[in-house]
């Protein structure tokens, strides 16, 4: 006995197929049953036929031999193969038959897919091949191990865990930089979804490597528009509105329009909806600039939209308060803003006196270790050279009793938005009562947080580090001559430093 959907031998008793879960005894659909290779389904024009089905061990196109099947989708069902020429695996994705019929409409999906394949980035999978074989078209692919940025999602959701603005800035401009350079070659993805990331890197860790996958639905730009494909082509939730009536049409801004989709999930842990309620409005963290940005990219025009990748990287640089990571000469280096606190302790250096243990380092290296130096380079640096253990330092400094019994009462202004720290690191800050959290992402290092209390006095807090590095200190609230707040803050080995809260002057 087969079954009526996929045709997989089935035992006699059988209640459903393994395969695709259709009932024995349930007439065949016109549309393949089965979950997708992504896990949300693509729309694709419908269609009387499938792709091939394969067994493992099954050789294809006398080259190919098929490892295991990942998935199907609207157009094709995907699998693990094994070039026997090279011994490589990849992934081989065999194209619905009825999507590509007739001379024009193959001639159309070979010059697609040699368009895509032309195109190498590290943030895009690399198309191989394009061709068909006894009738029926087919993509080989680079096959890349590891998770989804839906898995990682999820796995964050679960976790009670909010992403930073600082982390879901990089994945967005690391899909960026594929994205740019695809449309660069003339190719629209149409169907960007967080199934469609794949994570080479970890994102809790600063490392926003990944790929995008799956070009196989994309078209070159100018292509002509046929009849069968001029319907809805991709993934409701991310789709723009235009590809609902004429997905042969659009261009970049459709793109645009799913990433900023992503980006409102990856902030508010679930996609924006008709009327989408304001990121800022929910995350006292996020900047409304976020929300100006969202707004511009969900419009439902396309022209409304940011016209290019460079575009909306650059409006979200803007938006979330990226700068590149200032120059920072030799010395001598710029003296701390402000009157310093009371010099540390003789067996102590200076901070500035650690610059000779990076002799011999990149100037790359020497630039991002000055640039960030006020408060990591004795946390993470200083006191491995000094016979830390293993770059964690003791924390069991202990703030004046002036700060702790009784604490005093909160300060008469909100600290959450944006600090500004001397070297123009940009820190996002959420501030409850007394207790505030201020994370950077920062170049070489990671996320950086600092957590504690913050009240009309000053603040303690704890600084941590990606590599591990821990550290106790406390700060001063003073105004400037402007009357805008400060933070002047002093770490527990004498080094210090100062924040500009919510301004940049």
């Amino acid at each position: 006995m087969n079954c009526p959907s996929c045709k997989a031998p089935l035992p006699a008793d059988a209640a459903f197929c393994p395969n695709c879960g259709a009932k024995p005894g349930a007439s065949t659909p016109n549309r393949p049953a089965g979950g997708t290779y992504s896990g949300l389904g693509t729309i694709a024009p419908m269609r009387e036929s499938r792709a091939t089905v394969l067994e493992p061990g099954t050789k294809f196109a006398e080259r190919y031999e098929v490892v295991r099947k990942l998935g199907e989708g609207g157009m094709g069902i995907v699998y693990v193969a094994r070039d026997t020429n090279t011994g490589e695996e990849m992934v081989l994705k065999l194209i619905h038959p009825d999507l590509v019929t007739g001379d024009e409409a193959v001639k159309r999906l070979m010059a697609e897919g040699l368009t895509a394949r032309q195109i190498r980035h590290p943030n895009i999978v690399a198309v191989y091949d394009v061709s068909q074989w006894n009738g029926q078209p087919y993509f080989t692919m680079e096959f890349v191990r590891g998770g989804t940025l839906r898995s990682w999602l999820i796995n964050g959701i679960s976790a009670g865990r909010e992403v930073p603005l600082p982390v879901a800035t990089g994945l967005m401009k690391s899909m960026l930089a594929g994205l740019a350079e695809a449309h660069r070659m003339g190719v629209v993805h149409r169907d960007l979804k967080p199934e469609n990331v794949l994570l080479s890197g970890d994102p809790d860790a600063g490392n926003f490597d990944l790929k995008i996958l799956d070009f196989g639905i994309a078209k070159a730009i100018g292509g002509t528009p046929t009849v069968r494909s001029g319907g809805p082509v991709g993934t409701p939730i991310y789709m723009a509105p235009e590809q609902m009536t004429s997905a042969d049409a659009v261009g970049p801004p459709a793109d645009i329009f799913s990433l900023s989709v992503m980006l409102y999930e990856l902030l508010m842990d679930a996609p924006p909806q008709a009327r989408w309620e304001p990121v800022s409005k929910s995350r006292r963290d996020i900047p409304r600039a976020i929300d100006d940005l969202l707004e511009k990219g969900l419009s439902a025009r396309p022209r409304s939209r940011y016209a290019t990748a460079a575009d909306f990287e650059a409006a979200l640089d803007a938006a979330s308060g990226l700068r590149p990571t200032p120059i920072v000469p030799d010395p001598p280096f710029p003296p701390d803003p402000g009157p310093l606190p009371p010099p540390p302790e003789p067996d102590r250096k200076p901070w500035y006196q650690y610059q000779g243990l990076l002799a011999g380092s990149s100037k790359r290296t020497k630039l991002v270790v000055g640039g960030v130096a006020v408060f990591i380079a004795l946390g993470a640096i200083g006191n491995m050279m000094s016979g830390g253990d293993g770059g964690v330092i003791d924390d069991t400094f202990t703030p004046p009793d002036t700060m702790t019994s009784p604490p005093p009462p909160p300060p008469d202004f909100n600290a959450a938005g944006f600090w500004i720290d001397s070297y123009g690191n940009r820190f996002t800050v959420t501030h409850v009562g007394t207790q505030f959290t201020a994370t950077a992402n920062i170049q070489g290092y990671g996320v950086v947080t600092l957590s504690g209390t913050l009240t009309s006095a000053g603040a303690r807090f704890t600084l941590r580090t990606q590599a591990g590095a821990v550290m106790q200190g406390t700060g001063e609230v003073y105004p400037d001559g402007g009357g805008l707040p400060h933070l002047r803050y002093s770490l527990a080995d004498g080094s210090s430093g100062d924040f500009k809260i919510n301004h940049v002057q």
